[in-house]
């Protein structure tokens, strides 16, 4: 995942340690147009989560990082929720 905070912007807050324990530390955020996104952990194992606007943004975050993406191949929302950004 080390991609992520070449293609995204950083959210302006700290580091913050993972309650699970610090395999998945730091939590860290990050967001673009119609997105926003958490990276846990810094490893090659570390879990990224997606919130999009629409189903075309969450396309764009899911082939601009290469990987193994849990429920979202094949699978649509029956409505998404608006969100402030």
């Amino acid at each position: 995942m080390s991609e992520v905070p070449h293609l995204f912007q950083r959210v302006a807050l700290p580091d913050y340690p993972m309650w699970t324990g610090s395999d998945e530390s730091p939590v860290r955020w990050f967001s673009a147009s119609g997105l926003l996104l958490r990276q846990d952990g810094l490893t090659a194992e570390c879990w990224l989560h997606v919130r999009a606007k629409t189903l075309a943004h969450l396309s764009e975050a899911c082939i601009a990082v290469p990987g193994r993406w849990a429920q979202w191949q094949g699978t649509e929302p029956n409505a998404v929720d608006e969100l402030p950004f």
